[in-house]
This record gives C-alpha cells, sequence and structure tokens, in this order.
C-alpha cells in the first residue's frame, strides 16, 4: 500500500499542511522540533484511530493550539484491493473512504478498518507500530506486542490468509455473543433490539389511521427504490449463490476427509467381522465332526476304568496266593513220620503186652508204657497235620472264591465299558479321554472367537455394518459429485465474496425497510388495512429472526469450543520463514559479519550466532547497542514483510540509523533501497546524507 499525499488540518504544529510521496523511498527533512515525529504520528491515528472514539483525546493533545476549525487528516491511498481518499474529522466523529471513479463511498469506521486492513496488511495500529512503523527512539520496543505479533503468526499457519488471528476471532465471537444477547437499555444487544421494534411496530399498528399525507411524493419515492432494490436484488441472488456454492463445496471437502475416513474404519470392522465370523463357522464344523461325550458317560468311563485298574492287579495278586496255598496243601502229607511212629507205638505196646505173657524179659511194663507214650505223639502229630491241611484247604477255597468273583467283575465290568466304547465308536479309554480333551478346547477357542466376534460387531449386527458400510460409499460418492459439480474457492476469495455479500445484504434490507416504510405510509394513506397486515407480517419475521439469533448464540458456542481445540503449537512453521529473512536481512547491514538469528518460539526473543565465539549470544549482553539495534530493525523488517505478506505495507522510519556507523549505515540503505523497489518506505531525518539514496526528498 502507498500514500500518495497527505494533508493535515489543525494537528498538532501544522495548521494547513499538504505533501505528496512517490511510491519508493520517501526521505522526509526537517530540523528538530519541525514536526517530523507529529507525521508519523497523524498517519498512524489516520490508518488505525477510530474519531468518535479518540475524537475527545485527539482534540486535547494534538488539535493546533488556538485553533477553531476541526482536526482532519486526508490521504490518497492506492493499494490492490482498494484506491481512494481516506478521510478523518476528530472534530465530529466522522471517516470516510471514498472512490469517485466506482462511485463507492464508505462511512462505516468498521468497514473502513476492514478495508485498509487488507489494504496494509495489519489489523491494528498495535502490529504496525511493532513492524513496519519505527517511531524515534522505539526501535527495540517490540515486547510490548509480542502477544499481538504472536496472534498475527498464527492466524497465517491457521487461517491461511485471514486477518485475524485465533484468539480474535474468539473475541469477535465473545463480542457477537454479547451482541445478541445483552439485554441493556443503554446499548441493547440484537434480541433486546428486535423486542423494542416489536413494541413499535404494536404502537405503529395503532397509529396507522393517522398518516394520511404526502401520498404522491411517497409514490414516486417507491417506484425508484422498488427499482433499486430490483437491482441490489439480482446482485445479491447472484452472489449469494456463488458464495453458497462456494460454501458447499468448502463443506463438501472437509465433509469427504471426514467420510472417507469413517468408511476406512467401517470397512476395516466389517473385514474383522467377517474374518472372525469364518473362523467361528470352519470351527463349528469342525467341532461337529469331533465325538461329544456326554459327562455321565465320561465319568461312568472314568470309574470303570479306575475299578479294573484296582481289579486287576488284586486278581493277578489273588491267582498268585491260590497257587501258594494249593502248593502248600499240596506238600502236607498224612504218611510220614507221624505214621512211623505210629507203627512203632503199637509195635512197642504189642511187644510189651507179649513180653508180660510170655515173660521174655523183664521190661515189659517199661515197653508198653513207651510204646503208649509214642503212640500218643504219634496220634498228637497226626491230628496236628490233619488240622493244618484243613485249614490250608480251606483258605484256598476261600481265596478262590474270592479270585473267581474278582474275576466275574473284571469281565462284568470290561463288558460293560466295550458297550459304552460301541456306543461312541471308539477303542480305547485314551480315544475317549482325547476326544473330550480336544473338544473341550475348541468349545474354549470358539467361545473366545464369538467373544472377539461380540466386540467386533460393537452392538451391531453384520448386516447392519454392511448397510453403514453402503451407506457412508454412497455418502462419499454423493460427497464427490458435489466437489466435482462445485469449485473450492481459495480462502481469502472466500472472505471477499462474504464481505460482498454482506455489504449486498446490508443495501437490500436497507432497501426492503425503505419499501416497507414507504408501503406503509401509502398504505396507511389509502386506508391502512394491507399496511396492517404488512405490519403482523413484519412481526412475524421478528419473531422468526429472533429465533435465528436463539440459534445462532448455540452455533456461535460450538464454534469457539472448536476454535480452542485447534489452537496448538502454530508457531515453529512461521518462525523458520522469520529466522531465514531475520538472517537474510542481517547478513546485508552487518556487512556479513553477523548471518544467523534464531528466536524463541514462547518469548519471540532472539539470540544471534557469533563467528567469533562460534556460538549464539545473547544480544543485550554480548553486543554493542549499537548492533542491538541493527538486530531489531532486521527483526521489524523481517516481521513487516512476513506478517504483511502481500499487502505490503509502507515502513516509516523516523530518526533510525543514529547509532549505525558508515558502513553499516550504507549496507541498510542498499537494503531500504533494494526494499523500496515494491513498497513505499518514508525515512523521516535531520540529515542531508540521506538525498542521495531518495526517490523523492521533502522538506518540511
Amino acid at each position: 500500500m502507498n500514500l500518495a499525499n497527505l494533508i493535515l488540518e489543525n494537528f498538532g504544529k501544522f495548521k494547513n499542511f499538504e505533501c505528496s510521496f512517490s511510491p519508493g523511498l520517501n526521505v522526509i527533512k526537517g530540523a528538530n522540533e519541525t514536526g517530523k515525529s507529529t507525521l508519523v504520528e497523524a498517519i498512524c491515528k489516520l490508518l488505525y484511530d477510530d474519531p468518535v472514539v479518540a475524537g475527545e483525546d485527539s482534540h486535547i493533545m494534538g488539535k493546533t493550539w488556538g485553533t477553531e476549525g476541526s482536526q482532519v487528516i486526508k490521504a490518497n491511498i492506492n493499494s490492490d484491493n482498494f484506491t481512494g481518499i481516506l478521510e478523518k474529522d476528530f472534530d465530529t466523529g466522522k471517516s470516510k473512504l471514498a472512490n469517485q471513479e466506482l462511485n463507492i463511498t464508505l462511512d462505516d469506521n468498521d468497514r473502513i478498518n476492514e478495508v485498509l486492513t487488507g489494504a496494509i496488511g495489519f489489523s491494528s495500529a498495535e502490529l504496525f507500530e511493532a513492524t513496519s512503523c519505527i517511531k524515534q527512539g522505539d526501535i527495540s520496543q517490540i515486547d510490548r506486542s509480542i502477544k499481538a505479533i504472536k496472534d498475527k503468526l498464527e492466524s497465517m499457519v491457521t487461517g491461511g490468509k485471514e486477518d485475524l488471528a485465533a484468539s480474535q476471532i474468539i473475541a469477535k465471537i465473545d463480542q457477537r455473543i454479547e451482541d445478541i444477547s445483552r439485554r441493556d437499555d443503554a446499548n441493547p444487544g440484537l434480541i433486546f433490539k428486535l423486542d423494542k421494534v416489536q413494541v413499535n411496530l404494536d404502537y405503529n399498528i395503532e397509529k396507522i389511521g393517522r398518516e394520511t399525507k404526502n401520498i404522491k411524493s411517497w409514490r414516486n419515492s417507491l417506484g425508484q427504490v422498488e427499482m433499486a432494490y430490483s437491482n441490489g436484488t439480482e446482485d445479491y441472488r447472484i452472489n449469494k449463490e456463488k458464495l453458497d456454492k462456494a460454501l458447499k463445496a468448502e463443506q463438501a471437502s472437509i465433509d469427504l476427509e471426514k467420510l472417507t475416513k469413517e468408511k476406512d474404519e467401517i470397512d476395516s470392522q466389517l473385514e474383522e467381522v467377517k474374518a472372525e465370523a469364518l473362523k467361528i463357522r470352519d470351527l463349528s464344523t469342525q467341532l461337529r465332526n469331533i465325538i461329544d461325550i456326554k459327562k455321565d458317560d465320561l465319568k461312568q468311563i472314568d470309574d470303570m476304568e479306575s475299578t479294573l485298574k484296582y481289579l486287576k492287579p488284586k486278581h493277578r495278586d489273588l491267582e498268585k496266593e491260590v497257587g501258594s496255598q494249593q502248593k502248600a496243601c499240596d506238600e502236607i502229607k498224612t504218611g510220614g513220620a507221624p505214621i512211623v511212629l505210629m507203627l512203632i507205638s503199637i509195635g512197642g505196646v504189642g511187644f510189651g503186652i507179649a513180653d508180660y505173657i510170655m515173660r521174655f524179659t523183664e521190661f515189659f511194663y517199661q515197653i508198653s508204657f513207651g510204646g503208649l507214650a509214642l503212640l500218643i505223639v504219634s496220634l498228637v502229630l497226626l491230628m496236628k497235620n490233619n488240622q493244618k491241611k484243613a485249614f490250608l484247604k480251606e483258605q484256598l477255597k476261600s481265596e478262590q472264591k474270592k479270585m473267581a468273583e474278582a474275576a466275574e467283575e473284571i469281565e462284568k465290568i470290561t463288558g460293560e465299558l466295550k458297550e459304552l466304547f460301541d456306543k461312541y465308536e471308539i477303542n480305547s479309554a485314551d480315544e475317549v479321554h482325547q476326544a473330550s480333551w480336544k473338544r473341550s478346547e475348541m468349545e474354549n477357542q470358539l467361545k473366545s472367537f464369538e467373544n472377539s466376534f461380540v466386540q467386533l460387531l460393537d452392538g451391531l449386527t453384520e448386516e447392519e455394518i454392511e448397510i453403514k458400510a453402503q451407506e457412508l460409499e454412497k455418502k462419499v460418492f454423493d460427497t464427490k459429485i458435489i466437489l466435482e459439480n462445485y469449485e473450492v474457492q481459495d480462502r481469502g476469495d472466500l472472505e471477499r465474496l462474504k464481505l460482498i455479500v454482506g455489504q449486498l445484504e446490508e443495501q437490500k434490507n436497507n432497501l426492503e425497510n425503505e419499501l416497507m416504510t414507504l408501503n406503509r405510509q401509502i398504505g396507511t394513506a389509502e386506508g391502512g388495512s394491507e399496511l396492517l397486515a404488512s405490519y403482523l407480517e413484519r412481526k412475524e419475521a421478528l419473531s422468526a429472526d429472533k429465533i435465528k439469533l436463539v440459534e445462532e448464540l448455540a452455533v456461535l458456542g460450538l464454534t469457539k469450543e472448536c476454535i480452542e481445540k485447534a489452537r496448538q503449537n502454530v508457531m515453529i512453521s512461521t518462525l523458520e520463514f522469520l529466522e531465514k529473512r531475520t538472517s537474510e536481512i542481517l547478513e546485508v547491514i552487518t556487512n556479513f559479519k553477523y548471518k544467523k538469528v534464531r528466536f524463541d518460539e514462547t518469548s519471540l526473543k532472539f539470540k544471534v550466532f557469533s563467528d567469533e565465539k562460534d556460538d549464539w549470544v545473547d544480544p543485550h549482553h554480548e553486543l554493542s547497542q549499537a548492533t542491538i539495534e541493527q538486530i531489531y530493525l532486521t527483526a521489524r523488517l523481517a516481521l513487516t514483510e512476513i506478517l504483511g505478506d502481500k499487502a505490503k505495507p509502507p515502513i516509516i522510519l523516523d530518526d533510525t540509523f543514529d547509532r549505525f556507523d558508515p558502513e553499516r549505515h550504507d549496507g541498510t540503505m542498499k537494503l531500504l533501497k533494494q526494499m523500496a523497489e515494491d513498497r513505499q518506505i518514508l525515512l523521516l531525518t535531520s540529515d542531508d546524507n540521506y538525498d542521495k539514496w531518495a526517490d523523492k526528498t521533502i522538506q518540511l
């Protein structure tokens, strides 16, 4: 943006002052106290002050002493967005921005600020004075504007070509919420205003019968307004259609990304569900081919096996015992020693009797008694032998019975076990246990798959997931169709289109209000019945507007929440550009002594790399005041280029280079001369040495 000229009336030292500027490097010369700093102050007030708010302060502090006329600042401005005359009257509180060729005049300060922001690149005086406007003695005073600079840097990442940072957008949302909901008689909100308008409508409905004058004038005005309204409505319709298509395309782009992500997720879910369902079907098929042994039968088989394991060893032990006892029984015979003793004893008794009768010897008594005693012993031995044999036979019989019973039990259990084996077509208990274990394992595995399947379904059925996937696919297709039919607009073009539509809508609404007023007046003059119906319709429309405002409050609240969540670490990407450009400028000014600058992403404080120390140094502790000022100058020039973006705001330098040595002074002027090729620079000084660099010299 360039200032073609500047006119001051009753501002500071200047009662009537006018000068013109060239697009390049302008040197404004004057001795001390000639008003150089006043010119800088006047330019800042012209570009950013609201005469309504600043009028009283300007009147006391800036107005020429002893004058009675209005305090006025006026300038011709040239930019890519707008060319025209900007005028601010700080006594009347009026602002005006006019382009006579286009027959456009803006008198609303907010609208003027919007145009100027697009032309300058900075939305506030704070940003302007912290970057491209360097007042006398303020070259290093950017710390106080760190927040504003960070917000602007953030907006370049988060908002594309938008000039408002997220924090400013939130502030505007809060202001909009306040503007809608405020209930204050002195400064009413929109809803409260609607309530007041409705009261006035009710009053006017009663007043209809009294307004009957000036009907001819009203009808002439009505025709003119209707023609203007028709033309304005058509322009509004055309631009509104463009805006609606652009907004649809923008929303479709957002929706497509979201829907594509949802479709990928549902497709992945469906694929996992089908895979899990296939596992379940395969496992169920395998499970049907495995013998299902009832728990009772399995327990019975285990019991029988356990019993057989007990009976078979017992039967073998009984067989051994029976064989042992049979052998012992067979070894006991009736004859033997007892019979021999018995025969000897009988022979002795018989010989004793014969000796007694025949008197062979005198020992018949001893022989008889000896034989008798021996007979008794032999009888006793024979009796014990018979008893032992009878006892062994009895034991043998008992063991044989037990062995038979065990064999019978084994045979019975073996038969029953075979019946169970035949029932399940298996050959052994091992096969039973193997089949049971395998089935149990597969049932557990099937249960695990089924649980996983239920979790994947997430409360839906496989058919519902497929339907959902089909619906998303259709939505993606429909959204792509929208994007094919509607072109996505650049964010800057979209904002400008919104501004145009807003202006046309306001113009249309104003004409509608004027039409309503004229129709009301004419209707009142002709009897009032039609006007009464119009008032009633307007009352209904006011109610609808009130509902829209309530809905807008809800939307604003949600928008604010979304913006708050989106603000995350956006400074890093812009700091790289800032550091690169600052380093490039610093190389030129310091004749390549210092080549690198880096900024802290939180505080934006910077350090300089010193080749001498081979390290980063803090300028305030390691460098001279002149070098510090040179570094601040490079930072502010770099910020001006980066933050101003394509707007190319003018650079204002008020006695900035007093401390620079000749070599760095020439380096700085060469840089400024290069920058002046595509932007305007105003350099205010009392030194004649700048004349050789100037595209235009202005003497105060």
